[in-house]
């Protein structure tokens, strides 16, 4: 971990400073004596720690705690405090601080359980986020298969799932899934669009949903028009929904961006789009297939297995995901 340690008495520093290099490996990448300072070495070089000193004169620690948390929130702040600093104590951990440590009881092993308890719990919350992305990835899949099957979305339905796409303009965009296909598209996100979410759909497909940010542009079919535009920079090319206004007609935006990425790669209006084609249902099947397969239900799987051997000839001639 990178750690900054902000005490005012320079022998108490110090002594700080040997206990956290004693307590593990861990990386001191300033010693300081005010909070000013611990926001210009944040600038340069960001801490994943801070050790604080409660009572500093003119920035005390619970000053610089609100501070850090409003510029560096993934930034852990440890308070040091003397026994007749409790109820500042009590105060930095309401605003705030993972922890505290009395000053009279600082030691290498009291440093090292500290970090260990952050380690500990930032572990825990990697596991609840992904957890969370896995839960909203099967969601929104579920959304772009199953067109038939589920009830009109609501904005309620989609921040169970951690998605705060607003009941105003916004679009779908699908794309081929690549890393530095996501990093273009979001250099054009950044200034006139919001509340954007990436979600794999599977291994070769990708989707974004986001707003348009109000006033954005002038008429909001310049918002496809961006992406298009940005299109000329990607691999695979790029499909992208019609403006819609209202999240229960998410399904119909993805399936719009879906028929326009098929268009483009055929290169015909999207309107005449044979409704034969079957990529779009095998790229589905295989999905569905997988799912049952992780799932357990091998019967189930091998059903599904069994129906896309109609269609894999069709599937390699014609799906782009699959040529890439």
């Amino acid at each position: 971990m990178k750690i900054i340690v902000v005490d005012d008495e320079p022998l108490v520093r110090q002594y700080i400073v040997q206990c956290v290099r004693d307590a593990g490996e861990n990386e001191i990448t300033a010693a300081v004596s005010s909070g000013a300072k611990v926001l210009q070495e944040m600038k340069d070089n960001p801490a994943d720690v801070v050790f604080a000193d409660i009572t500093m004169p003119k920035m005390d620690g619970i000053e610089l705690l609100k501070e850090l948390k409003k510029q560096y929130p993934s930034t852990a702040v440890i308070m040091l405090t003397c026994h007749d600093d409790f109820e500042y104590a009590r105060a930095a951990m309401q605003s705030g601080a993972r922890d505290y440590i009395l000053k009279t009881e600082v030691s290498a092993d009291k440093i090292r359980e500290a970090l260990d308890k952050l380690e500990n719990s930032h572990q825990q919350q990697l596991a609840k986020d992904m957890a969370k992305e896995m839960e909203r990835g099967r969601f929104l899949r579920h959304l772009v298969d199953d067109q038939e099957n589920i009830p009109s979305v609501k904005v309620e339905d989609l921040k169970k799932h951690s998605i705060y796409l607003e009941e105003r303009a916004y679009l779908a965009v699908v794309f081929l899934n690549r890393k530095e296909n996501t990093e273009i598209i979001q250099r054009y996100l950044q200034e006139r669009f919001e509340n954007s979410i990436f979600f794999i759909h599977s291994e070769q497909e990708a989707f974004l949903l986001t707003n348009v940010k109000r006033e954005a542009f002038s008429d909001q079919k310049e918002a496809v028009s961006l992406f298009y535009h940005c299109a000329l920079q990607l691999r695979g090319g790029i499909g992208c929904s019609d403006v819609h206004h209202h999240v229960s007609h998410l399904q119909r935006a993805f399936a719009e961006a879906v028929r326009d990425f098929d268009a483009r790669f055929y290169q015909v209006p999207a309107q005449e789009l044979p409704r034969e084609s079957h990529v779009r249902e095998v790229e589905t099947g295989i999905m569905r297939a997988s799912v049952k397969l992780m799932d357990g239900d091998i019967r189930g799987g091998c059903i599904d297995l069994e129906r896309l051997l109609k269609y894999v000839g069709e599937y390699k001639a014609r799906s782009c995901f699959v040529l890439e």
